[in-house]
This record gives structure tokens, sequence and C-alpha cells, in this order.
């Protein structure tokens, strides 16, 4: 019986660092950044009031020359996507006895960030 757990425990190891798993861990790795630091930020130096605006995962926010909070709007919906593709990758990674199945996954992973990143482009253009 411990040979056979030997024998499985060095396939799982040996199966889990394919190259496409470096890859995936490294997806986990930048929606975890993507949800925990601003996406994006603008100072306004233009037109002399110095505002600044700064995006984040969670919240869009605008801020006066002062640092003073002028208005903010929720952007849940951005961190919801970075968490799914996330999970959706962490996932992945575990399904590598099934193939078809693990592709699947990273294209439907593929969509959701582009969408994503969609999300992010629009969301500027229209603020």
């Amino acid at each position: 019986m411990i040979g056979f757990d030997l024998f499985f425990a060095k396939k799982t190891v040996k199966m889990i660092q394919r190259v496409q798993t470096i890859f995936l861990l490294l997806v986990v790795i930048a929606m975890g950044i993507t949800v925990g630091t601003p996406l994006w930020e603008q100072v306004d130096t233009g037109s002399g009031t110095g505002d600044s605006w700064s995006l984040t995962a969670f919240m869009l926010t605008n801020f006066d020359s002062a640092g003073k909070e002028i208005q903010s709007s929720s952007k849940w919906y951005l961190a919801a996507l970075a968490t799914f593709a996330g999970l959706l990758a962490l996932i992945s990674i575990f399904q590598y006895k099934n193939r078809a199945r693990q592709m699947m996954l990273n294209m439907i992973n593929s969509l959701v960030m582009v969408g994503l990143v969609a999300t992010v482009f629009f969301d500027y253009q229209w603020n």
C-alpha cells in the first residue's frame, strides 16, 4: 500500500510540473495583483485643478488637489471578473488528468480575461 501511495504522489507532482502549470500559476498571481493594486491612475495637471482619478478593482475615485475624495463609484464587477479568472486558472491546474477539460477551462478563462480588459478600457472611456 505504501508503494502505491508513493507512485501516486510522484505521478501527481510530475503532472503538476508541466509548463502550462507555470503559466497558469502566473495567471493566478496576476489576477491577485489585479485585485490588490490600482489598475489606473491619472492626475489632471492641464486644467490647473490638480484633480486625480484612481481606479481599483473595487472603486473608481476622484480626488481634488488636496487629496480629498470628491466622488466615487463602485466597480465590484472588475474584482469579480479578476477573481473568477484566477479561480478558473487555479482549478485548471488540477485538471491535468483530463486534458480536454483543462483546455476548455483555459479557453473560458481567456474569454473572461478579455472581458476584464475590455471592461477596464470601456470604463475608462465613459468616465
